[in-house]
């Protein structure tokens, strides 16, 4: 994991990215073939139930990208990108 001041990286297994920022947790994770979920919660975890989506289908080997700088991160799935940076994150096809 990295830590830059407000924001810490960490990979999460093959399919996800974690995040903190502000006080709120935040996971970025592959879903599904060429998506992505953004989950957030003040809690210190997340719930184990995926909530109202069905169980995460299979993931088409997803890449996640932690800037040595630890000053941003990339998960790429599929034909879906996602950078964080500054705690923004920007999603692109």
């Amino acid at each position: 994991s990295l830590y830059t001041g407000a924001i810490m990286f960490q990979q999460d297994g093959d399919t996800a990215l974690l995040f903190r920022n502000q006080n709120i947790n935040y996971r970025l994770e592959a879903w599904g073939r060429n998506s992505l979920r953004l989950r957030a919660t003040p809690n210190p975890r997340f719930p184990a139930q995926d909530g109202a989506l069905l169980p995460s289908p299979v993931c088409d080997n997803p890449q996640i990208f932690l800037a040595e700088n630890g000053e941003n991160a990339t998960l790429q799935h599929g034909n879906v990108k996602a950078e964080v940076n500054g705690g923004a994150v920007t999603f692109s096809d």
